[in-house]
């Protein structure tokens, strides 16, 4: 598989993943109903034509791409850490957001005063290596 066929496959696929997002945008109320959604639309559209674009232009003999090598084998440890960075980071995220949820559902009590609620408390920091 060549550089180009990879990068187009990548592409139709994000531009397929945009474009459904897009659509799932919420309807405005008020104001103009089409123009949040016509952009990242758009945006996705264009990436679908680009990636046919580079697939297609890779069956060309004369204008297809290197063969695509990823050096898996020469740097092993590259990619593992790569890997575990990538592993650490989503589970961080997920805390993160956990957290955040947390502290808005905890904030929401009634007959509290807005300047009586903190973003965070203490012990909710540490969260971020150790939440269930």
């Amino acid at each position: 598989m060549t550089t180009n066929i990879l990068t187009g496959i990548i592409s139709i696929v994000l531009g397929l993943v945009y474009s459904i997002t897009a659509l799932r945008l919420p309807r405005m109320a008020m104001g103009d109903r089409l123009g949040p959604k016509i952009f990242p639309y758009f945006v996705g559209i264009v990436t679908i034509i680009t990636g046919i674009a580079l697939i297609l232009q890779d069956r060309n003999p004369e204008k297809r791409s290197k063969k695509a090598e990823f050096g898996f084998k020469e740097h092993k440890n590259l990619w593992l850490n790569i890997v575990i960075l990538t592993i650490i980071g989503l589970y961080d995220s997920y805390c993160v957001v956990h957290l955040l949820s947390f502290n808005a559902d905890k904030q929401r009590k009634v007959g509290t005063k807005h300047s009586d609620r903190r973003p965070f408390s203490r012990g909710d920091l540490l969260c971020i290596w150790g939440c269930t």
